[in-house]
């Protein structure tokens, strides 16, 4: 057993302050993680907050984590002691049932965030089934950790709509999701981003070689891209002009994204 010293908030919205836990025996198929870097994603932020009214406190953060192996339990396979690992969303699944044993473990119905009942990476040890402790290259950079929740946010869908550098994607929301889709090298040179904040627009113009410019400050700036493009991805949860933005690509299908999910649906009608 060991106790693990971590950062902690006792409520909503509260201050994270120090939390020490014991954690117990380590499970047969877990992994017990030395974290070297967390990330913070905004689904901390929400956690922290009980925004989706399923949060467990006291709440300790982080789920873009990037440490080395220092235990296994007996069943846990394919990782050594001392190798470099990454945790993001996910801790645990049933490893049975029929999405696990299709590939689609993050669909499992009994899946464990890694935040949400579960203690986060804002410690300096973090537990993980084996199967959701990914391998990391040990030449990786910084830079490239972030792949773990907001990475592969915007990710999935330009990987599951086979997205290529020739098509034009339009992404709503210039922020750590929207920059990070325009740095994905499936965007290729013809990504157009929208924004509200000019001040965004202009700090990713050129940054990954990106059409950029294009600002959503007028109803004339998303109309100029009707029926232009390929995908829209939209980042953000704020009140939008849907029926402009729909009017940018010349689909009958609407594609409705997330990070665990990217699901095509027809478009309704009432839009």
């Amino acid at each position: 057993m060991s106790v693990i010293h971590a950062w902690a908030a006792h409520g909503p919205k509260q201050d994270l302050v120090p939390y020490e836990y014991e954690a117990g025996e380590l499970g047969p198929d877990e992994v017990e993680i030395a974290v070297e870097y967390s990330g913070l994603c905004h689904s901390d932020i929400s956690v922290l907050n009980n925004d989706w009214g399923n949060s467990v406190y006291p709440f300790v953060p982080g789920h873009e984590v990037i440490g080395r192996v220092v235990a296994r339990g007996a069943d846990s396979k394919g990782l050594t002691l001392g190798q470099r690992v990454g945790i993001g969303w996910t801790a645990a699944s049933c490893m049975h049932c029929q999405q696990c044993l299709s590939g689609n473990q993050h669909l499992c119905a009994e899946a464990l965030p890694t935040i949400i009942g579960h203690y986060g990476g804002f410690a300096d040890r973090v537990r993980a089934q084996w199967d959701w402790a990914i391998p990391i290259p040990e030449d990786w950079t910084r830079a490239r950790w972030p792949l773990l929740c907001g990475g592969v946010t915007v990710f999935s869908p330009l990987y599951t709509f086979d997205i290529r550098p020739t098509q034009r994607v339009g992404v709503v929301g210039i922020g750590g999701l929207g920059h990070m889709a325009f740095n994905s090298p499936m965007l290729g040179v013809r990504g157009h981003s929208i924004d509200f904040e000019r001040s965004k627009i202009r700090g990713c113009e050129g940054a990954w070689s990106t059409s950029c410019g294009l600002s959503a400050e007028t109803a004339d700036a998303i109309q100029s891209l009707a029926g232009s493009l390929d995908l829209l991805l939209v980042t953000v949860n704020v009140s939008l002009d849907w029926s402009a933005l729909i009017a940018t690509w010349p689909l009958e299908d609407v594609y409705i994204l997330s990070a665990s999910c990217p699901r095509r649906f027809p478009l309704p009608s009432s839009i």
